[in-house]
């Protein structure tokens, strides 16, 4: 049963889109959003719920044209109101609240004693969510909001956020919340906000949270460092200190007593990452700890010849007094007030234009129109010959222009497409079309960074945050890339499959150059002796290949590895606790036995594990790792796989690293293979190299997909069974071994 999710202040759907996954697919089935709200007071037209309703194909109710019905679903909603005059008995039950609650009276846009929180009129719609959780009950929320919330306002640093941390207290929940920066986790925009997650007692992470040791929570086993790890701090123990200032006190005593006295200069006392139980809170200052791959702004431009001409800066805006030159500029200098007084002001100058290396900058909601600002982006890039000629960029102020910011001769500057907004914060591209470029731009300004609630999404499902009762242990465990097995869009995803392999055959390439153990000293048995490497290393289990040995020098066998996997941290020549060196056809009968006592969604989640090893991705469990300047390719699902894993059975992580070690030996035999004529000489290219074949072969994908084949043929149910055959059909085509009839495949696994 998926996880009903309502989602407040909705915008243009980020938290759906990180819980759900895109409208187009591939869709998360654990999350279903049942009702939705969006209301812009400050606007006649709604733009955000024209979108919103648009992507998610929602029509009018006739009888309330504010309210939205999905076209095929009628339990999912859409409510274009003012949250405050929706009654709770008219959102349906659901078991988590989402949203991103208005922050403009907080946004790092304004100065800080613009900040007004809670007491300010958008502030005020905290107490509509209290409400709402207070009559729904729903067993989690996460809120998110701008980082400012933690220290607001100046004037009583972080009694705003004191008073939401002892609302949620009060309803009987415990809390965690982090700021985080998306770019220290990969994500291409520097983007910092702060995550809320409160747990009832409904929940079962309630008890981990209250019975953790607060750092060992706050860096191991709280929901946000599963998906976010951040370093263990030099602490003893964690600083905390109490909500209120006596034990009883109300919400009011609170707002009014809470850091009272402080200056204003003074740092908040809530610091990056921190939890709330019983009324205390826990906190201190997390660091990042991240090791993955980075996306950078450069990374998610569109191709130039895409760009529409309204893009381009023109030379004239750059040099012209308040131009985009003195606004990106250094400056100090004097300026008149609104009451005719003079004051020094003095900034430093910004990136112009900006770096295309790193992650970009927060996008602002001003960032649409052509109109220069310090804050908007600017980026070099290389115009087709036919804009440098129709746009006349190469004349001479142009040139000037060139030279006064140190670019190329073919390169101009432009400011940034929706599309590109739309992938600084990781939502699908054309997500925001409709409305003009302008207001698309202030949607990306206003939303969140989708990365970050699918990660989230990932691991609130993964850990059991709800009781048995609420959510099933069903496919939704392991995520599964519709479109990657049904073959949509196959012609991209077979190119990234292809990559991916390409790699892992360079990387034995450079296997196979390895000097041979062959001499003219050594004995026949030296000359035959295998050599040994490890791969990697998951919980203990040690993949390893065998180098060349005694086929060295034998045509068609220098890739020959023959994978073994160890657990006792030896090589396989000295290991006594290694897996046998098992065929495909054996490997499945030793899978069909360890199903026997296995449940369906157990059984089922096996098939799609070694259906994600059928067709490598780096967007499942294949990595790239660089160790010493090099590259390798290995099999290591996240975390959270490896646990369910575990939990279907001990051996079964074993049984899928020998899958994956015999599945790239395939690669490796098969994928870079010397093409042939029909005779069977070898094919030159025009260099006289030889022509090697890098399509993706009958090797991994035959093996695995006949592996799975055998283990349903072997496997003790009615293979008729509409049910399962949909599934197996989704999951592999039938695929038999070459030159093996079906009834030798039932004779092989002893069935009449």
């Amino acid at each position: 049963m998926a996880l009903r999710v309502v989602e407040l202040f909705a915008g243009v759907g980020g938290f759906r889109l990180g819980f759900e996954g895109p409208v187009e697919g591939p869709r998360n089935p654990a999350y279903k959003v049942v009702w939705s709200n969006q209301w812009e007071p400050s606007t006649k037209k709604q733009h955000a719920t024209e979108v919103y309703t648009a992507r998610w194909n929602m029509n009018p109710r006739e009888d309330d044209p504010e309210e939205y019905v999905n076209e095929i679903d009628d339990s999912d909603i859409h409510v274009n109101k003012d949250i405050h005059t929706i009654h709770t008995d008219d959102i349906p039950d659901f078991d988590l609240l989402c949203g991103g609650f208005p922050c403009q009276d907080y946004s790092v846009a304004k100065t800080a004693n613009r900040a007004v929180g809670i007491q300010g009129k958008k502030g005020v719609l905290w107490w509509d969510i209290r409400r709402i959780i207070e009559a729904k009950k729903p067993s989690i929320v996460l809120l998110e909001n701008v980082d400012r919330l933690l220290k607001s306002p100046t004037s009583q640093r972080g009694r705003d956020f004191a008073v939401m941390l002892a609302s949620l207290d009060e309803l009987g929940y415990v809390v965690e919340w982090r700021s985080l920066n998306a770019a220290e986790y990969g994500m291409p925009q520097r983007r910092r906000r702060v995550f809320i997650l409160a747990f009832s007692k409904e929940s079962k992470h309630y008890h981990t949270l209250m019975e953790e040791e607060p750092i060992s929570y706050l860096t191991s086993s709280g929901i946000t460092a599963k998906a976010f790890p951040i370093e263990m701090p030099m602490l003893l123990s964690c600083p905390s200190f109490p909500l209120r200032s006596k034990k009883n006190a109300d919400l009011a005593e609170v707002s009014l007593e809470f850091n009272k006295g402080a200056k204003k200069t003074s740092a908040s006392p809530f610091k990056k990452c921190g939890m709330v139980r019983d009324g205390i809170a826990y906190t201190f200052d997390g660091v990042a700890n991240y090791a993955g791959s980075y996306t950078t702004l450069g990374d998610i431009l569109l191709k130039p010849s895409r760009i529409p001409e309204e893009y381009y800066i023109s030379p004239e805006d750059v040099v012209k007094p308040k131009g985009w030159k003195y606004l990106k500029g250094a400056k100090k200098e004097q300026r008149e007030g609104t009451d005719g007084f003079t004051y020094s002001y003095n900034e430093g100058a910004m990136n112009f234009p900006d770096p295309l290396d790193n992650a970009s900058r927060t996008i602002i909601t001003g960032e649409g129109g052509s109109t220069p600002s310090r804050f908007k982006h600017v980026v070099v890039f290389r115009p087709p010959k036919s804009k440098m000629d129709s746009m006349k960029l190469h004349s001479k102020i142009h040139a000037s222009v060139r030279t006064e910011l140190k670019l190329k001769k073919n390169e101009w500057i432009r400011r940034l497409t929706p599309i590109e907004l739309e992938r600084l914060n990781m939502f699908p591209d054309h997500h925001t079309v409709g409305p003009t470029d302008g207001k698309r731009a202030f949607f990306m300004g206003n939303a969140l960074i989708v990365g970050i609630i699918e990660r989230l999404a990932q691991v609130i499902n993964t850990y059991g945050v709800f009781k048995d009762n609420v959510m099933d242990s069903n496919l939704s465990r392991i995520e599964l890339d519709r479109n990657w097995f049904e073959g949509k869009g196959s012609k991209a995803r077979i190119l990234k499959s292809k990559e991916l392999r390409r790699k892992m055959n360079e990387e034995s390439e450079g296997w196979a150059s390895y000097n041979s153990p062959s001499d003219a000293k050594d004995s026949q048995a030296q000359n035959c002796e295998k050599i040994w490497e490890m791969s990697h290393e998951i919980q203990g289990n040690q993949l390893w290949f065998g180098k060349p040995g005694k086929d060295f020098n034998k045509i068609g066998k220098s890739h020959d590895m023959r994978p073994y996997v160890t657990k006792d941290k030896l090589p396989p020549h000295k290991s006594k606790n290694k897996s046998d060196l098992d065929t495909f056809a054996q490997l499945a009968l030793k899978f069909t036995k360890l199903m026997n006592d296995k449940t369906d969604d157990e059984i089922t989640d096996i098939y799609r594990l070694l259906a994600r090893i059928w067709r490598p991705s780096l967007d499942l469990d294949h990595r790239i790792v660089r160790e010493e300047g090099q590259e390798r390719v290995i099999w290591n699902p996240d975390e959270n796989i490896i646990q369910r894993i575990n939990d279907i059975d001990s051996e079964l992580l074993g049984l899928l690293m020998v899958t994956e070690g015999i599945a790239r030996n395939e690669d490796v035999l098969y994928f870079n293979r010397i093409k042939t004529d029909k005779n069977g000489f070898q094919i030159k290219n025009n260099d006289g190299t030889l022509s090697r074949d890098f399509s993706p072969g009958p090797g991994r994908q035959n093996n695995v997909a006949t592996m799975m084949m055998l283990i349903d043929l072997a496997h003790d149910f009615d293979n008729t069974d509409p049910k399962f055959r949909k599934l197996w059909n989704k999951l592999t085509p039938r695929v038999q071994p070459v030159g093996l009839p079906l009834k030798e495949i039932m004779d092989l696994v002893g069935l009449p």
